[in-house]
């Protein structure tokens, strides 16, 4: 019987001893998630662990839902900075406003007047805009 109660301690020690080891990798890979976190944020950029790619998307389709608000989906544009508030760690996310007037140029005609024989012709134009190009493009 004496035998059955130290094999017995034996494996609980074991358990315990495995169940502390796990502990502490959880706890180191938090305490590296956290530092990764901070510093993205002292870097003014997003850490992955701090807001997914998902998220990012769900954000910016909530605000167009709610809102009609275009949001930047782009990790680059995005920005993360942290705040303390009450002894907690607070993450702001600051995501530009797209706006779509500035994605596009419209060009318009401007018809000049033609002087003939003292009497002043101007072109009637049908459309309002003559091309549209995308921001960044050249167009001539």
């Amino acid at each position: 019987m004496s035998s059955h109660r130290a094999v017995s301690i034996i494996a609980m020690e074991q358990d315990l001893k495995a169940m502390v080891r796990h502990l502490q990798l959880l706890i180191d890979t938090t305490l590296q998630k956290v530092a990764n976190i901070l510093v993205a944020s002292m870097s003014d950029v997003i850490s992955p662990y701090a807001l997914s790619q998902n998220k990012l998307h769900k954000g910016a389709t909530d605000a167009y839902i709610s809102k009609k608000i275009k949001v930047s989906t782009a990790y680059s544009d995005t920005r993360m900075r942290t705040a303390i508030v009450n002894n907690e760690i607070i993450l702001i996310f600051e995501a530009p406003v797209i706006d779509e007037s500035q994605l596009y140029h419209f060009h318009r005609v401007k018809p000049l007047p033609v002087f003939i024989q003292n009497r002043t012709f101007t072109l009637v134009i049908d459309a309002n805009y003559i091309a549209i190009s995308h921001a960044g493009s050249d167009t001539f």
